[in-house]
């Protein structure tokens, strides 16, 4: 890149003393700006294109899980209470390896993070799907939280770094590729189960399929950050991360704790609190995916245009009138928008606080997307258990308004992310 500028530089400088200054300066301007904008463009797209295969193949992987459940189940003839006892194996996974992924990455970088524990991620769909008991299923779930949390964690960095580099929003886009994975994961899994496929060779197909796409696409990672400095300018260890990433995690912890509420309680509220069906009562998480799908796919231009501080406070604003909407529509219709308003509204916040975390303070990019990653999973994890304890004394409308709060908290304190610590003094984690 240096060698490409220093090129157009010396064209800038040869074509200005051909050229009289007052009629041709403002042309040769436009002519350099191109030049440039073309070669970062070069540059960027293939780091573009690879880190957005690794969010789609996270995307893929987790609903082709969710996908298994039922059958999973079934086979292991396990209840209820078992079933979700096994389960929070994944999310201890998650979490134990976002906690980890900063040391990992401060040690091996990003890139060689996401091309390890991607594969594995793939390799574990096929197991999950021949676990034999309640235990092998519990450790098997715990190793595949474990590498989902490693791959989201390396794949953040790996899009903080390729924004750097782009100079300009780009986050939201990787987060739409994981929000149409997840769609595309759930549909190919459906389509193959209709086809007559067993579960088994489902989980296979698309876990071969999964490591193609980390064959083909794994050159095109960022090997370097170029835009930091090195690993020794790095701040001295810390027995906490620094108040901003704190806080950072604490928004983050609190948009994730409402996701899991739609996910969780959403149908439930409907079905039981407002006497729909189950088949519309099941349309409010629709709702909510593709409106989140959709606010991702457009949410980069949005950023551009507002700002991030602009993006949460506003974000958080719409996702807290969809809540009550959600609990006092006098029909059906009114509470399937309030979910899709909650999707809509919380679908670029979460990438612009993410993104946001590696500038609040001079801690390395890895241990600041780990720290604000593993406590917004911790929200979605133990976010519908906290919303069941409060609904148990006050009712779960009461308990799934009262988010609205928490949302205009999160805007109150959107400047935050506004903030910038200088980059040179932040370590290299890409």
């Amino acid at each position: 890149m240096m060698r490409d500028e220093q090129v157009l530089m010396a064209e800038r400088m040869e074509t200005t003393v051909r050229t009289p200054r007052l009629a041709r300066a403002p042309r040769v301007e436009r002519r350099v700006e191109r030049r440039v904008e073309r070669r970062v463009h070069d540059a960027v797209a293939p780091a573009r294109r690879a880190t957005g295969a690794f969010f789609a193949l996270l995307g893929v992987s987790v609903s082709t899980w969710a996908a298994l459940v039922p059958f999973t189940k079934a086979r292991l003839g396990l209840d209820e209470g078992t079933l979700g006892t096994v389960l929070l194996a994944f999310g201890g996974g998650t979490i134990v390896a976002t906690l980890l992924a900063a040391p990992l990455m401060a040690r091996h970088g990003s890139r060689r993070a996401l091309i390890v524990a991607a594969p594995l991620l793939c390799l574990s769909l096929p197991l999950l799907a021949h676990a034999v008991s309640s235990p092998a299923l519990a450790a098997l779930l715990f190793a595949f939280g474990a590498f989902v949390g490693l791959a989201g964690v390396a794949a953040n960095a790996q899009a903080i770094a390729v924004q750097a580099m782009a100079g300009r929003p780009i986050m939201s886009s990787f987060h739409a590729l994981f929000s149409l994975g997840g769609l595309t994961g759930a549909g190919v899994s459906s389509l193959l189960f209709r086809a007559g496929l067993p579960v088994e060779t489902t989980a296979a197909v698309i876990a071969a399929g999964l490591m193609l796409l980390v064959a083909a696409m794994g050159r095109g990672l960022v090997a370097h950050d170029p835009l930091t400095s090195d690993r020794s300018a790095g701040p001295a260890r810390r027995a906490l991360p620094p108040t901003p990433v704190l806080v950072v995690g604490a928004m983050t912890f609190a948009l994730y704790l409402c996701e899991g509420a739609v996910l969780d309680w959403g149908a439930v509220f409907f079905h039981e609190a407002r006497a729909y069906d189950v088949a519309t009562a099941a349309l409010g998480y629709a709702a909510f995916s593709i409106a989140m799908a959709f606010g991702r796919l457009v949410g980069d231009r949005v950023v551009a245009r507002v700002g991030a501080v602009a993006v949460i406070r506003w974000g958080a604003a719409v996702a807290a009138l969809g809540f009550l909407t959600m609990v006092l529509a006098p029909n059906e219709a009114l509470g399937l928008l309030g979910c899709a308003l909650i999707g809509i509204g919380a679908s670029n916040v979460v990438p612009t606080l993410i993104s946001a975390s590696a500038r609040v303070s001079d801690l390395p990019t890895g241990a600041a997307v780990s720290t604000v990653v593993a406590m917004g999973t911790t929200g979605l994890i133990a976010g519908p258990a906290l919303i069941g304890f409060v609904a148990q004394h006050t009712g779960l409308a009461i308990a799934l308004g009262g988010l609205a709060a928490m949302l205009l908290a999160v805007g109150s304190v959107a400047g935050i992310v506004g903030r910038s610590v200088p980059r040179h003094v932040r370590a290299v984690e890409a």
